[in-house]
This record gives structure tokens, C-alpha cells and sequence, in this order.
């Protein structure tokens, strides 16, 4: 298996991976499959290499580069992406989406097909090894156990040649399996051997697979109509933000009018398209496409809502005044009294700097509940508020949730590429369970971010002084924890 390739490798052993040889293969593949690699991605992309190389029989990179670039090359390439790429998934991962695909999205779509053309049309774009779009077929088959008169097309695709193989086999083991009830393991799937179980041939039916690359012109399917629904989760991560907003406007066209779009959960859609709608439901956001969609009117900058005095006139509500008043009073230490100006404030503004002020104090009073609920609503007003998601990720942490303080963490980075103390947070979490690995690799990632931040502003830091600054950092908020 691929991983386990990657992990008897032997570092000492290989060539060195100089920044030159890093823009040459992070060029060439962006280029060829869209998925992109900052500098902080460095060690990811050369523990990918190298393994191509051992199993090619090669001595360097330049070698390696020639032979991608030859007449065999293509299927190499897809092998290469093979180790580059994150292809492990589960069956009904992010169950909420599942649920309100479940108990909402499919039947408002039956009840509207009812009349009509009985056709539901559902695209997961980088569907990896299959779990994501059984998980789907399964869905469609709960909400609609006798689909006879229905035309149920259900499309998988990925860039990844090895996954859409496993995903045909359907055959998996019990990690894949692992957040499936017993009740839908003996429903959907049939042992296969003493450890592994085969999706059934009813689900298997459903569903077809095939080859697309995001950044192709053409989408599979866009010549016979729009497709309903649309999962692309977790995919866009490996792309900048560019293409990114290029692949996202392209599935807008893709959908029908009201179709809906659904990412992951690290992924955040305002900040690379304003056409969908946000929709929230039981805790998580997805998305649909609207002809006049409200996202795309342009909010107001807060500093300025508005209030009607007794005389009925309305006069401009300066919430930056009141923000600055309970700014002093918090750093007074007078937290009571801070916040109940900025409750009041909240009544005549939308500014979401008032909620995080408010969840920052009710942090340090350790009342982290209510610090969640302030961030939440800061979220309504700013869902791009990076230092908000921040902060939510600190609270999920301090309540031991470490795979939602990731996600939000994730979030944080996603909007802001050099914020450093998400990568540090991140690297905290890791430590914290047990996988110094990972930590290592955020605390990387850091590093870099330190050093994007040190060239934007011309100062010349010396890298080892950073990594070690940063290492110290990281082992004193450990401590700190503990």
C-alpha cells in the first residue's frame, strides 16, 4: 500500500529536494491537475517523490521530472498523485450533512419532481475511493426505498485512477466502516471476507464512476441538463485560491436553480464565491443556488447601523464608540461592565467585532459555552472572521473536542494563509493526542507563515531562530495546558 511505502522510506538515503526542484515539480503539477502546493506543503510533496523514486528505481528528481514528462509518463503521474493526496475517507463522514441530506434536501426535491420529470441528478466531484458517494446511493435509498418510476443518476469521479478502482470493487474494511449502525450494515453491504464487507449490487447499481480532472473546461454531465445536488468536500484544499474560485463558479454552473452545493467542513464558500445562498441547518452550513441570491448584496461595514430616536427620526448608531468603550473597561479588568455595553450595543449593530470582544471575556471567565454561542453569532454577521473561528477552535479545544477545534483552526487558515497561531494551535492539539508527527508538520507550516509574514513586512529573520522561537512557543502552551 501506498502508505506504508512512504513510511519504510529512508530519509538519509535520499537525494537532497532543493527549492529549485520544489517550484519545478509544484509548477508541473498544478499545472496538470490543478492541485497546488505552497512552501509549506514542501515535505508532503518530497515524501511523495521519493517514494516514486524508489519504486521507479530512480536516482534524482531531474530524472524522475524527465520521466513524467515521456510518453509513459501520464500513468505515472496518476500514480504520483496517488501519494500526494489524502484518499482516506469513511462512509457517511460529517454524518450532519448526511442527515439533513436525509431529512431535508431529497425530500424537498421528491416533493418538487413528484409531478414532473421524476429525475434527481448528484455529482461528487473527488469522490475518492467511493465511501462519500455510497454513502449518497444509501441516502437516496432511505428517504425512497422503491424508486421505480424515478431516474436516479448518481456520478463519482475523481482525478485519482487507483481510488475509482477501489471505488468500482466497493470492498472495504472496518475503518471505512466505522460510523455505519448495524441496522444500514446489514441493509446496504455483505461480508466479503473475515474483515472486510462489499457495498451490495442494489447500491452498486445506482451509482457510476469515471476519470475528471476539476480544471478541465468541461464538467461530466453538462451537456444533458444540471446537476440537483453537488458534493465536493475536501477537495479544493489542494488548490490555490485562484482556481479555487474558478472550480467554484463552475459548479455554480453546473447546478440547476435551487440545486444545492455541499463542502467540507474546512472549506468556507463566501470567501471565494458570493452567488449561493447559505443555508444553516442543525449546526452546519451548505449551500444553494439562487437566481437572485441575497449573499450577493453587498453587506454594510457595521460601523454605522442605525436606530430610531422618540421623535421617530433615525440617527446613525456609532458601534465603533461603544466598541472602544468596552475595549478600555475589559482591559481595566471591569469585565461585567464591558459586557453589558456591548450587549447593548449588539441590539443596534451587526458588527461581529462585538461578539468576539464578548467571547474573548467570557473565555477568560473559562465560561466557554457561552463564549461558543458569542462566536456563533459573530459567525451569522462575519462568516469570514478568521479570528472568530480562532477563538471557537480555542473553546472546542478547552472542552477537549479536538476534532472540531481542527476544523475550525482549518478555517482560520483557510482565510488567512499566514496566521500563524492557527498552525501553532493546531500543532497543540496534535501534541495533546499523541501524534507528534502531525505536530511537527504544523509546527512547519508555522514556520513558513512566520516567514511569509517576515518578507511582507522586509525584515530578514534568520530560520533557525524562527523554528526554534516557534518550538519553544508551541512546548509552553503545552505546558501551560497540562
Amino acid at each position: 500500500m501506498k502508505r506504508e511505502m512512504d513510511l519504510m522510506i529512508d530519509r538519509d538515503s535520499m537525494p537532497v529536494f532543493t527549492k529549485k526542484e520544489f517550484l519545478l515539480f509544484r509548477d508541473f503539477i498544478s499545472k496538470k491537475s490543478g492541485i497546488y502546493f505552497d512552501e509549506g506543503m514542501m515535505s508532503v510533496l518530497k515524501t511523495g517523490l521519493d517514494a516514486r523514486l524508489l519504486q521507479k528505481n530512480l536516482k534524482d528528481y531531474y530524472g524522475y521530472y524527465n520521466f513524467l514528462n515521456s510518453v509513459v509518463g501520464e500513468e505515472e503521474f496518476k500514480e504520483l498523485l496517488d501519494h500526494i493526496t489524502i484518499n482516506e475517507t469513511k462512509f457517511f463522514r460529517h454524518t450532519e450533512q448526511f442527515n439533513v441530506l436525509r431529512e431535508k434536501v431529497l425530500p424537498e426535491l421528491f416533493h418538487k419532481k413528484m409531478n414532473n420529470a421524476k429525475q434527481i441528478r448528484i455529482w461528487s466531484a473527488g469522490c475518492s475511493t467511493g465511501e462519500e458517494v455510497y454513502s449518497v446511493a444509501m441516502t437516496v435509498k432511505d428517504v425512497l426505498p422503491l424508486t421505480e418510476g424515478w431516474q436516479i443518476y448518481i456520478l463519482g469521479t475523481d482525478v485519482n485512477k487507483p481510488s475509482l478502482k477501489t471505488a468500482k470493487e466497493a470492498v472495504y474494511g472496518k475503518r471505512s466502516l466505522s460510523l455505519i449502525d448495524e441496522e444500514h450494515l446489514k441493509r446496504y453491504f455483505e461480508p466479503y471476507d473475515e474483515d472486510r464487507y462489499r457495498v451490495k449490487e442494489n447500491i452498486r447499481n445506482m451509482v457510476k464512476f469515471s476519470y475528471s480532472n476539476l480544471i478541465d473546461e468541461t464538467y461530466p454531465g453538462a451537456i444533458i441538463g444540471g446537476w440537483d445536488i453537488i458534493f465536493c468536500r475536501n477537495v479544493t484544499i489542494y488548490f490555490n485560491i485562484e482556481l479555487t474560485k474558478k472550480i467554484i463558479e463552475k459548479f455554480y454552473n453546473n447546478l440547476v436553480d435551487d440545486g444545492y452545493f455541499f463542502i467540507g467542513g474546512s472549506e468556507i464558500l463566501p470567501s471565494v464565491n458570493v452567488k449561493f445562498s447559505t443555508v444553516k441547518e442543525g449546526g452546519i452550513f451548505y449551500y444553494q443556488k439562487k437566481r437572485e441570491c441575497e449573499t450577493t448584496k453587498k453587506k454594510k461595514k457595521v460601523f454605522g447601523g442605525h436606530r430610531e430616536r422618540k421623535d421617530n427620526k433615525i440617527e446613525k448608531f456609532d458601534s465603533e464608540k461603544y466598541y472602544k468603550e468596552a475595549l478600555f473597561l475589559y482591559e481595566k479588568g471591569f469585565l461585567e461592565e464591558s459586557l453589558r455595553l456591548l450587549d447593548k450595543a449588539k441590539k443596534y449593530s451587526e458588527d461581529a467585532s462585538l461578539y468576539l470582544m464578548a467571547a474573548n471575556i467570557l473565555f477568560d471567565e473559562q465560561k466557554y459555552d457561552e463564549a461558543e454561542k458569542e462566536c456563533l453569532e459573530g459567525l451569522k454577521h462575519d462568516p469570514l472572521s478568521y479570528y472568530i473561528h480562532f477563538l471557537l477552535g480555542t473553546i472546542h479545544q478547552k472542552n477537549n473536542i479536538p476534532d472540531e477545534a481542527i476544523k475550525e483552526f482549518r478555517k482560520s487558515i483557510y482565510l488567512e494563509k499566514e496566521f500563524v497561531w492557527a498552525y501553532l494551535a493546531m500543532a497543540t492539539v496534535y501534541i495533546e493526542d499523541n501524534q507528534p508527527e502531525l505536530a511537527m508538520r504544523e509546527i512547519n507550516n508555522a514556520i513558513w507563515a512566520s516567514e511569509q509574514v517576515s518578507k511582507n513586512n522586509w525584515v530578514n529573520i534568520n530560520k533557525n531562530v524562527l523554528r526554534d522561537l516557534t518550538i519553544k512557543i508551541c512546548k509552553l502552551l503545552v505546558a501551560e495546558k497540562a
